[in-house]
C-alpha cells in the first residue's frame, strides 16, 4: 500500500474545509497532487466534468431518482474542492438549487436523504440556521424524521435557548419521529445536562418556531365572506335611510373567491414560509447598487466658517 503524503496535505490545510463525516486522507492526496503539478489542466478538467453534471441536470427529473442525481454532484463537488465554496467549485449554489428543487415534491418530504441536504445548507452556509429549521416544519420537510428534531434541537441548545429545545425534543417524540427510540435516548442526555446545569429564570421561554399569524377574520355579508372592516361599512349603508325612488335599482353582483372554493384543491398552508429566499437574496438590502461616478459631486453636510479662513504658512 502506498504511503501518503502528508506534507502536501499539512501545506493545504489552511485551504481545507472540514465536513461532519471527516475527509479521507489518501483522497485528499490524490485531489492535491495534481493540483500542485498543473493548475490549468486540473480546473480545465473540472470545469468540463461540471458542465457534464449540468447536462445530467437537465434530464434528471425524467428518473425515478432524480434527487440521486443531485447527491452525486454535490458529493463530487465536495471531493473535488476540498476548500469548499468558491467561485470555482460553486458549492453553495449548488446547494441552494438542490434543497429548492423538491420542496414541492412529496416523494422527498420524509426522504432522509433530502433533509440532511437542508441541515448541511443550514449548518454550514445559512446567515440564519434556525429560520431553515423553521421553514422546513412550515412546509412538512422531514418531520416524520427523528434527525431534524435532533439538529434542531442541538442548535437551539447551542445558543441557550434551552426551553425552546425542550420543546422541540418533546414535539418530535410525540410526532413519533423514526427512530423514536434514538430521539427519546437524545432527550434523556439531554435531561440529564440540565440536572447537572439546570435552566436559570434569566433563560429565554420563548417558543421554539414563532406562531403563525392568523388571517384576518372574516365577517359574512350578503352570504359572502368579508372582511370585518367592509363589513361593518356594509351594514351602516344598510342602516342609511335610502331616498324614494320611482324605479327599482338594479343590485350590484359581487363576486368573491370564497365561490370557488370548493373546486379548487385545497393549499399546503406555510403560515408566510411558503419561500426562504437564497443567502444572496437575503443580504440584498446591505447591498448598493453600484453606477457611475461621473460628474457626481460629493455633498457637504457642514455649516460654513464665517471666521478667518487658516492661514497657511511656508518657508520662502
Amino acid at each position: 500500500m502506498d504511503s501518503v503524503n502528508f506534507d502536501l496535505i499539512e501545506g493545504h490545510k489552511e485551504n481545507i474545509q472540514s465536513i461532519r463525516t471527516g475527509r479521507s486522507a489518501r483522497a485528499l492526496a490524490e485531489k492535491l497532487t495534481p493540483l500542485s503539478q498543473n493548475p490549468h489542466l486540473v480546473r480545465s478538467e473540472h470545469s468540463a466534468r461540471q458542465q457534464e453534471w449540468e447536462e445530467e441536470l437537465k434530464t434528471a427529473h425524467k428518473l425515478n431518482d432524480p434527487l440521486q442525481v443531485w447527491l452525486n454532484y454535490i458529493k463530487w463537488t465536495i471531493e473535488t474542492f476540498p476548500s469548499g465554496h468558491s467561485a470555482e467549485s460553486g458549492l453553495l449554489n449548488l446547494l441552494e438549487r438542490a434543497t429548492r428543487e423538491f420542496t414541492t415534491d412529496n416523494r422527498y418530504i420524509s426522504d432522509i436523504r433530502y433533509l440532511k441536504l437542508w441541515i448541511q445548507y443550514a449548518q454550514d452556509f445559512s446567515d440564519s440556521p434556525r429560520e431553515v429549521f423553521t421553514y422546513l416544519a412550515r412546509n412538512d420537510i422531514g418531520q416524520s424524521l427523528a434527525t431534524y428534531y435532533e439538529e434542531f434541537a442541538a442548535l437551539l441548545e447551542l445558543h441557550g435557548k434551552r426551553n425552546a429545545a425542550a420543546e422541540i425534543y418533546r414535539t418530535g417524540i410525540e410526532k413519533n419521529a423514526i427512530p423514536v427510540e434514538r430521539l427519546e435516548r437524545k432527550y434523556q442526555e439531554f435531561l440529564q445536562r440540565l440536572e447537572a446545569n439546570p435552566i436559570g429564570t434569566n433563560e429565554s421561554t420563548s417558543p421554539a418556531l414563532p406562531a403563525v399569524r392568523p388571517a384576518l377574520s372574516v365577517k359574512p355579508f350578503g352570504g359572502l365572506g368579508a372582511s370585518a372592516g367592509l363589513g361593518a361599512a356594509a351594514d351602516q349603508q344598510q342602516r342609511q335611510p335610502q331616498p324614494a325612488s320611482s324605479k327599482p335599482k338594479k343590485q350590484m353582483t359581487i363576486f368573491s373567491d370564497a365561490d370557488q372554493q370548493s373546486s379548487k384543491p385545497k393549499e399546503k398552508t406555510t403560515g408566510g414560509w411558503g419561500s426562504i429566499g437564497t443567502l444572496q437574496q437575503r443580504k440584498k438590502e446591505n447591498t448598493i447598487e453600484p453606477r457611475q461616478w461621473a460628474g457626481e459631486t460629493l455633498k457637504n453636510h457642514g455649516r460654513a466658517s464665517d471666521g478667518e479662513k487658516l492661514m497657511v504658512f511656508r518657508d520662502s
